[in-house]
């Protein structure tokens, strides 16, 4: 396998997908918008939008001068396979889980820099603050599915997507166990990454999560979470009372994923 180089993330790249991803999301955006939600200079923002206008990729709605994704931004996901598979398996586990413990269990997957949610019993119990949508993300290093993904991925995946968060001005202090520390070699220890009071939620501070790994085929594809509220239980006594259960059903999950195709 080829090593990944220091020089990584290009920081140009990085921000013409940052720029692509929001015109895909919102659907239409006018420069000034465009510069506001990506945070970068009106120059810097103009320049990466003319670069995907010349390469097809957006077009300018020229009546009011918003930009709007092209159909070539679908060659960038031609040969992508969702989830579905993974959610279908692991829907039943996940509601079984739910009915045992009454609280929501959640599957979710690494994007970039954060982890989304693919599915989740949130709207089924009212123990949940807020039910999160598939699609919803957190940042790796601030919830336990990230700390569970970053912890179990190969190592040079691993290395350049520390760096890329570190370039970009992450000061997060999982940042530095990760890099320095014996902090994953824990997690893979015990098998489990724990997240006391996950503050990027819509209730900052009021949750915590513990959450295991999902291989299919010896590829790691997904993290199996419990988030439940913080004041309800101390750390130590959710890991006791969840952490077998979460490992056993990965088990279960990942024996039903086995010669799936991906």
């Amino acid at each position: 396998m080829e090593s990944l180089k220091e020089e990584v993330p290009i920081r140009a790249v990085s921000r013409s997908l940052h720029v692509l991803q929001l015109i895909n999301q919102y659907g239409q955006l006018s420069m000034m918008e465009i510069s506001r939600l990506s945070q970068l200079p009106y120059p810097t923002t103009s320049r990466i939008v003319q670069t995907l206008v010349h390469e097809g990729m957006i077009e300018c709605e020229t009546s009011r001068k918003r930009y709007q994704p092209t159909e070539l931004t679908r060659t960038l996901s031609a040969s992508y396979e969702d989830h579905g598979s993974l959610r279908q398996i692991a829907k039943p586990y996940l509601l079984e889980l739910t009915e045992r413990f009454n609280w929501p269990f959640i599957i979710s997957c690494q994007a970039g820099g954060s982890v989304e949610i693919q599915d989740s019993t949130y709207g089924t119990v009212s123990t949940a603050f807020n039910n999160y949508h598939p699609g919803y993300r957190i940042p790796l290093l601030e919830c336990a599915a990230g700390h569970a993904y970053l912890a179990f991925v190969d190592t040079p995946t691993r290395d350049c997507l520390l760096r890329g968060l570190e370039q970009k001005g992450n000061r997060h202090p999982a940042l530095k166990a990760f890099q320095e520390g014996r902090y994953p070699e824990r997690i893979r220890e015990f098998g489990f990454a724990t997240y006391d009071r996950t503050m990027c939620t819509a209730n900052p501070g009021k949750t915590s999560a513990i959450s295991v790994p999902l291989s299919q085929d010896g590829h790691r594809v997904a993290q199996l979470s419990i988030s439940y509220i913080s004041s309800a239980m101390n750390l130590a006594d959710a890991v006791r009372r969840f952490a077998t259960p979460l490992r056993d059903t990965a088990a279960l999950i990942e024996s039903a994923m086995q010669g799936l195709v991906h």
